[in-house]
């Protein structure tokens, strides 16, 4: 069970392993703290053991924004464990309020991107017509971006999923957007090529038609 406590000037938490009692999580920054964090816990770094990342809104200037933190477990000789910070990440700089208050909360989740079986923390988010995804794995600490350009430019978030599509054991992403062209939503999915520019995306289109020629989403 994990317990999260906010501070001003740390990142700190407790874990109760039901053995040895509590142990502390210390380290990590409260940069731009604006909201309470939310703390998880998945097997970062595939080393059998549980991790530690949390995230929150955080305000930077007249921004609001998401931050990521990650700390990794390892198991002390007295049977504790203690938990080290290994990097944070914040949502891209041009990013405000709007674009990123629907990137707080249930939005990041644990995925396998890569096919390397370990879990890489992934973050939607939408800006300047754009569809970005943040990913935080065991190499990439501090998380890295890659983005899609929307086809319609509209100023919605699209609706999104990341899942295994194709049945090949690794997540892939896919995203349509929610603004039509025409009698048909535009949508993106790249099935874990490990190509996150233009060249690992698939353009597809939903028709807002049923066989009826009626509007499926009116």
């Amino acid at each position: 069970m994990i317990w999260g406590q906010n501070s001003q000037t740390i990142t700190s938490g407790e874990i109760h392993d039901g053995l040895n009692g509590i142990e502390p999580i210390n380290g990590g920054d409260s940069y731009g703290l604006y909201r309470d964090r939310n703390w998880l816990s998945a097997d970062l770094n595939n080393d059998g053991l549980s991790d530690i990342y949390n995230y929150w809104q955080c305000q930077v200037g007249t921004e609001i924004k998401t931050r990521i933190q990650t700390f990794y477990s390892k198991p002390q000789q007295d049977g504790t464990v203690k938990f080290t910070y290994k990097g944070s990440y914040t949502t891209d700089p041009n990013a405000g309020p709007t674009n990123h208050i629907t990137a707080y909360g249930s939005l990041v989740s644990v995925k396998n991107l890569n096919g390397d079986n370990k879990p890489e923390i992934v973050m939607p988010y939408f800006i300047n017509n754009s569809m970005n995804f943040i990913v935080v794995n065991e190499f990439n600490p501090s998380g890295f971006r890659f983005t899609q350009n929307l086809i319609a430019n509209n100023d919605e978030m699209p609706a999104f999923a990341i899942d295994d599509f194709n049945n090949d054991g690794i997540d892939d992403l896919l995203f349509i957007e929610k603004k039509a062209i025409g009698s048909s939503y535009c949508g993106k999915i790249n099935y874990s090529t490990n190509e996150w520019n233009d060249n690992g995306w698939t353009l597809f289109n939903v028709s807002v038609l049923d066989n009826k020629n009626r509007n499926i989403f009116l």
